[in-house]
């Protein structure tokens, strides 16, 4: 049973960051004044005429500077800006190249950000996805089942069992 397959891969790319957070976004209503729209959020792009269409895209809607980053990059590295709305060649060789080697590349316009956010998942070995979210939600279950009922036993997919008098 090899757990390292491209389902596991995959939640270390981007792409996955990107589509997670377009799946996320519209669902927080507290406090997001300091969170991107979803139209600044990452496009993946899997061939160079999508690239090009995206990056024109950005650029017509006013962006002023547009990132093109390697799936698989590290933090700050394995990108390239277009700042002028020109592609220089070199960069649509590196465009290539990535998309040959990883088969995918985000697209997304050059925000000023205070910081970035990213996010730590685990899988379990049956290949569910456990994040601090559902740890956290399990802890504050607890909480408020000991706060209202202080002798009943918990079970949870987390933490595992807490004994109980009822």
């Amino acid at each position: 049973n090899d757990i390292w397959n491209d389902k596991i891969k995959a939640l270390y790319s981007k792409s996955f960051s990107a589509k997670l957070m377009r799946h996320l976004l519209p669902g927080l209503t507290v406090d997001r004044d300091w969170l991107c729209g979803v139209e600044e959020i990452g496009k993946p792009c899997s061939d160079a005429v999508q690239v090009r269409r995206h990056v024109d895209h950005l650029l017509s809607e006013g962006v002023g500077e547009v990132i093109i980053k390697a799936d698989f990059g590290a933090a700050g590295r394995e990108q390239i800006f277009i700042r002028d709305g020109t592609m220089r060649s070199q960069q649509g060789g590196w465009i290539d190249g990535v998309l040959r080697q990883q088969g995918t590349v985000v697209v997304e316009p050059r925000l000023a950000k205070t910081f970035a956010l990213s996010i730590h998942v685990d899988v379990k070995a049956d290949g569910t996805i456990v994040t601090e979210v559902d740890r956290e939600t399990e802890l504050l279950g607890r909480r408020l089942i000991k706060e209202a009922h202080p002798g009943d036993a918990f079970l949870g997919e987390e933490h595992g069992e807490v004994a109980g008098d009822t």
